[in-house]
């Protein structure tokens, strides 16, 4: 690819600021073609993060307003039953409810006899179709297909979900319905460019900023999906205006993404590529403080197991006469000082690469062991010399 002799292909709506790439710019071209001939409906399918939304939402805004009476609806939970759609078109369309002897579907004959007249086609956007779990949950559109039919009132609908929609309308009537089918396009390299392109002026930052390996491995991380690009290319963009960074390359990317790993990583960005392993692990490294664990010795976390004289268990002695003396064991204190010296002789090493000059091995016993026989024998030397009575 060569960056010298790019030509921007993609679009931008100044009143919404989205931005349509060359073939997500046909694609729209052709619901376009299909919703002026009316009755038409059109699937379109993807992944998660390719646009799908965003693109549901530049077709409510941009279809004529002239041609269409456009709605725009989003199934935010499954939906399994029908009886979910008819209320919110009638909604949408503002009609009145003061008859209670009439349906809502006669309601909703009236008003599309009222778009008829005006030379309008009723057209029903559906974010999230997936979330149409049963064919119970499809039969209101094959209601409104129905009424199409034996009139001149032409509905179109536009699915968008992403890919096990198809597989759910295939159990439906519907199948047998559908105008147009697609899978929602991604971006290859040259429309990232254009997108870069696109956010560089906006940004009045040259176009020279970014490298063809920037672009390619863009590409690679984002697998193509637009939310994706928005993502990597906006933060690199920032970063790179922030500092004063001269080239957006791999290894600025790198950066980028390293930085925010937990964001790129919960959105789908491709970090199963080697370089980005390396900040994964890196990442794994450097947990904040309470997260570590550290093993904490047998020393410090089991208290002495109290017993008798005699070394039976206090459960066996229970009830026995009072010549039976509950104590410690003997050897408890000297194995727990024991044990703290060798574990703090290990730390010491491990972290000075020598031995520790405190150790018992290293400091001289006669004078650092305390004998409270010997004080005692000087404290009354003391009161002697003194002459004072005890």
């Amino acid at each position: 690819m060569d960056l010298s002799k790019s030509v921007v292909h993609g679009v931008a709506s100044k009143d919404s600021g989205i931005y349509l790439s060359k073939a997500t710019e046909e694609l729209y071209k052709k619901i376009e073609f299909f919703s002026k001939r009316g009755g038409s409906l059109l699937i379109i399918t993807g992944e998660n993060r390719t646009g799908k939304t965003t693109f549901a939402k530049y077709l409510a805004e941009h279809l004529s307003m002239d041609e269409y009476e456009t709605i725009l609806l989003s199934v935010m939970s499954d939906e399994v039953k029908s009886g979910w759609l008819l209320p919110k078109v009638c909604t949408r369309l503002g009609v009145e409810f003061g008859n209670k002897n009439l349906s809502l579907s006669e309601f909703l004959s009236t008003k599309l006899e009222e778009l008829f007249e005006e030379n309008k086609n009723l057209t029903i956007i559906i974010d999230g179709a997936e979330r149409l779990r049963s064919s119970d949950s499809f039969e209101e559109i094959e209601f409104l297909s129905d009424i199409q039919t034996l009139s001149e009132n032409k509905i179109n609908f536009i699915l968008l979900g992403e890919d096990v929609l198809l597989e759910r309308i295939k159990t439906t009537p519907l199948i047998n319905r559908i105008s147009y089918f697609c899978t929602f396009p991604l971006l290859d390299k040259d429309e990232i460019y254009d997108y870069f392109c696109y956010r560089s002026s906006s940004l009045n930052v040259p176009k020279s900023l970014i490298s063809e390996e920037g672009i390619e491995y863009i590409c690679q991380l984002s697998e193509g999906k637009i939310a994706n690009v928005v993502m990597i290319l906006d933060n690199c963009l920032i970063e790179a205006k922030l500092k004063n960074i001269e080239n957006i390359d791999k290894r600025m990317i790198n950066e980028v993404v390293g930085s925010h790993i937990l964001l790129f990583k919960e959105n789908g960005v491709n970090l199963s590529l080697q370089d980005n392993q390396k900040l994964e692990n890196d990442y794994s490294h450097n947990q904040r403080p309470q997260d570590i664990k550290i093993p904490i010795p047998d020393v410090f976390t089991q208290p002495p197991q109290p017993t008798y004289q005699d070394g039976k268990s206090l459960s066996t002695q229970h009830g026995s006469n009072n010549s039976n003396i509950l104590k410690h064991d003997v050897i408890s204190s000297q194995n727990k000082r024991g044990s703290i010296d060798k574990l703090f002789d290990s730390m010491y090493s491990q972290s000075t690469g020598g031995n520790n000059p405190f150790s018992e091995e290293n400091e001289n016993s006669q004078n650092s062991v305390y004998d409270a026989d010997d004080e005692e024998q000087e404290f009354l030397k003391l009161l002697k010399k003194n002459k004072v009575k005890t």
